[in-house]
């Protein structure tokens, strides 16, 4: 009796269910028999242990030798370049000036030869260096919000000033300003004296 009490709901469910909307996507995606067309492909391991089915596997052994790639070589220190530059190297021939292109270098010539050649070469001519520019004169004192900043120092990229609160730096802008940033911090921007 037990057995038809248990039986009788079950039976119900399964003859209701069918005629759920989606009752038939549900029991097709739980209960698959392997004619789903989208089902993935493959006989990799992989797809076999999702199946269910035996997947055997070969062991991992380790590779025989030093698989370790090398240390970087140490870079040479100050004293290895400096024995090198202490090496003397044998000197390299040199053609002389106006030496023909098919002249053997080095000890084919005679000395005699070779003064006579060094002897005939023209000198040249050495411009005289041109002194640079002298640095644009500093502009004017710059007026602030708390009075003139007298300029002591600086490059045509930034003046040192004096300000009646104290020291800073000014930087000159493009549109015909300039920035001052105090030695505490706070930043002006002031017009610039042409």
């Amino acid at each position: 009796m037990r057995r038809i009490a248990l039986l009788g709901p079950l039976l119900g469910f399964v003859l209701i269910l069918p005629g759920c909307v989606g009752a038939d996507d549900f029991l097709a995606d739980t209960f698959s028999y392997g004619t789903n067309p989208n089902r993935p492909l493959g006989d990799s391991m992989n797809m076999r242990r999702v199946q269910g089915l035996a997947a055997p596997a070969e062991a991992v052994v380790p590779e025989s030798g030093n698989v370790w790639p090398k240390g970087v070589e140490p870079l040479p220190t100050l004293q290895d370049l400096e024995g090198e530059g202490r090496r003397t190297e044998p000197p390299r021939p040199v053609r002389p000036p106006g030496t023909p292109l098919g002249t053997p270098l080095g000890s084919a010539a005679s000395p005699g030869d070779m003064r006579s050649t060094l002897q005939a070469a023209p000198v040249a001519s050495v411009r005289p260096l041109v002194p640079a520019a002298p640095p644009a004169p500093l502009p004017g004192p710059y007026q602030t919000q708390t009075g003139p900043a007298t300029v002591t120092g600086g490059t045509e990229r930034y003046q040192t000033v004096t300000t009646p609160t104290g020291t800073g730096v000014v930087v000159p802008n493009s549109n015909g300003t300039a920035t001052l940033i105090r030695a505490d911090g706070s930043v002006e921007t002031v017009p610039v004296n042409r």
